[in-house]
């Protein structure tokens, strides 16, 4: 009797401290930062081709090239901005702006002409603004294609340094 009721309480007690994990797993707010999205797996880089054009390119390359978060971007020989669009912001709330920085994931080809960019934070609306103006932008000439991130503030709120400001 004594078995068979030390069995049953450790069950119940072992079924509690599951519910209580889930639980606990479930409120916990996990923070996903824009590194995390910029190395996310299943991403169609050739949706972010700056024009239709672009796809084959952009998909070839990271087909070849996969990101990989333990090699970085920008390992070697990245991709030199020469220009970046500084167009006015048309009249956006500040919701809607943020207070930090955009990151931009950035493909050029040859030329400097960028055929890929991919903005991995930030507002719906100002991430498609911020890769317009990413695809706008123009590098040196290079022998190969290269990547780079661009940070683009869209305020003056951004709390990290970023080598692109309005």
């Amino acid at each position: 009797m004594f078995n068979c009721t030390f069995g049953f309480l450790t069950l119940i007690f072992c079924v509690l401290f599951l519910q209580f994990a889930v639980l606990a797993q479930k409120t916990a707010k996990i923070e996903t930062t824009w590194e995390d999205k910029l190395y996310e797996k299943n991403v169609v880089y050739e949706n972010f081709s700056c024009q239709d054009e672009d796809k084959k390119t952009v998909a070839d390359f990271f087909k070849d090239r996969p990101l990989n978060f333990r090699i970085r971007i920008c390992h070697n020989n990245c991709a030199v901005l020469e220009s970046f669009s500084n167009r006015k912001l048309p009249p956006f709330s500040d919701k809607v702006k943020g207070d930090g920085f955009i990151a931009i994931h950035v493909l050029a080809n040859e030329d400097g002409k960028p055929i890929f960019a991919r903005a991995v934070n930030g507002n719906s609306i100002m991430r498609k603004l911020a890769e317009k103006r990413a695809c706008e932008s123009k590098f040196k000439k290079n022998p190969e294609k290269r990547q780079q991130l661009i940070y683009y503030c869209p305020t003056d709120k951004c709390s990290e340094p970023q080598p692109v400001q309005q």
